[in-house]
């Protein structure tokens, strides 16, 4: 797999689409250093009809794009975010959010955008490893 670099452009493919719907509070902590991390607070809403988490971010918008492929099965396809925006751990959060929804709903994914790739390897939570599906031509 690639190396991320969280500096680089955070796209997989997709449309943009903003829509209001569910919202989950999300804490993100983020740092420059190894010195003490300041705390900001972002919201990620999850739009069901068009298969989105997203965050509003000051005129732009954050999201992570999901396609129902099979009965409880979504593949994951696609995160961005904007290039202003890019750094601070806001993937994370929408990947979080994600995770978590598919977890609690107990549904599978398929990981077809490689930064959420890059993220279950970062971060292995046996919950989120358990509902992964594999990358196949389904």
């Amino acid at each position: 797999m690639n190396s991320f670099s969280s500096r680089a452009l955070i796209k997989c493919a997709g449309n943009l689409r903003i829509s209001s719907c569910q919202r989950i509070q999300i804490s993100k902590m983020s740092s420059k250093t190894s010195e003490a991390a300041s705390t900001a607070s972002y919201t990620v809403q999850h739009d069901r009809e068009k298969h989105q988490f997203y965050i509003n971010l000051e005129g732009h918008t954050a999201l992570l794009d999901y396609a129902w492929i099979k009965p409880h099965v979504a593949d994951l396809y696609h995160t961005e975010v904007p290039p202003v925006f890019q750094g601070r751990g806001i993937a994370k959060l929408l990947a979080k959010a994600a995770f978590e929804f598919v977890v609690n709903e107990n549904h599978q994914m398929k990981l077809s955008c490689t930064y959420l790739q890059k993220y279950i390897n970062d971060n292995p939570k046996p919950e989120y490893l358990d509902k992964v599906v594999p990358l196949t031509n389904s």
